[in-house]
């Protein structure tokens, strides 16, 4: 990833780059997996109805387990498959930070010259404390937005975490190059546009992920 940025420099400045860079990979990577993630918690929603009442029919444990395995077999629903977004973003942002942070050390003559507005020098912690500022609201109101009733524990292990880690990374910001602050405020905030869209077009539930209880149950046969 180093050698692209470097590549891509010739082309642009680090102040478009940088964050262009955190939107390049939200988009490849992280968004795809962003609504991967929520269409299988949805059918994992709605799937427990039925899993409540199969528990109910089954003779013993072992059977329910059977059956309540080919359910998520068939549904692609698995609970698993619900931490794949966060398991898969947290060594993403640490590698791409890793790889920014050598792009300071390797061009600090372009990094001190191609800032923006009120941070001219990328090699520097931003002199007015804007982007950390931004960053850590941004972070906050993120996970506000992610954090629901019917989590799971470990899922709202990772939300607390994230609250934690957002009070780390913007002290983090404020005594950081300005190139990662940056790429971290950019980040945040396309995650926080992302959930905001993603939680609007699948507020009403997608149609086609409507389960049949009746019909998987008859497949199922639970007694």
């Amino acid at each position: 990833m180093l050698q692209t940025l470097l590549n891509c420099h010739a082309y642009m400045p680090w102040c478009f780059e940088i964050p262009a860079m955190a939107i390049f990979l939200r988009s490849t990577i992280t968004l795809p997996l962003a609504i991967y993630s929520i269409k299988t918690a949805r059918r994992y929603g709605q799937v427990q109805p039925l899993l409540k009442e199969a528990k109910k029919r089954c003779p013993d444990d072992k059977a329910y387990k059977t059956f309540r395995s080919k359910i998520y077999k068939r549904l692609s629903c698995h609970p698993v498959k619900l931490y794949a977004l966060p398991f898969t973003q947290l060594p993403l942002f640490a590698f791409a930070s890793f790889q920014l942070r050598k792009a300071v050390e390797v061009s600090p003559d372009s990094m001190s010259t191609e800032g923006m507005l009120w941070f001219p020098d990328l090699t520097m912690p931003d002199p007015l404390g804007v982007l950390p500022a931004i960053l850590a609201c941004t972070y906050l109101t993120n996970m506000s937005i992610l954090r629901r009733p019917q989590d799971s524990r470990l899922l709202r292990i990772f939300n607390t975490a994230g609250i934690l880690s957002a009070f780390a990374v913007s002290f983090m910001a404020f005594k950081t190059s300005t190139a990662l602050s940056l790429y971290w405020t950019t980040s945040a905030i396309y995650s926080l546009v992302q959930n905001i869209c993603l939680r609007n077009m699948f507020k009403q539930g997608d149609p086609r992920l409507v389960l049949r209880p009746l019909k998987a149950q008859k497949k199922g046969k639970p007694n």
